[in-house]
């Protein structure tokens, strides 16, 4: 008998590339075509998260079919 726990059951994951804060009154005149800057360089790794808790670290990569995926580097 194999020890399977919660290998049948899905789970909702996020990456994030970079965090800010801005103004309510800056938000809703963001238009299309604009730059919202981030607190992460393009080479800083991604954080990933599973119920709002950071559980792995990562680097975007895309694959054969186009996707755009995370290649996994760190499991915190």
């Amino acid at each position: 008998m194999t020890n399977d726990i919660g290998g049948n059951i899905n789970i909702e994951i996020s990456a994030v590339l970079g965090k800010t804060k801005i103004r309510i009154g800056r938000l809703v005149k963001v238009r299309r075509g604009e730059i919202i800057e981030l607190d992460a360089r393009s080479c800083d790794p991604l954080t990933i998260y599973s119920g709002g808790i950071p559980i792995a670290k990562g680097e975007v990569i895309a694959t054969e079919g186009g996707n755009i995926s995370i290649r996994i580097t760190e499991i915190l």
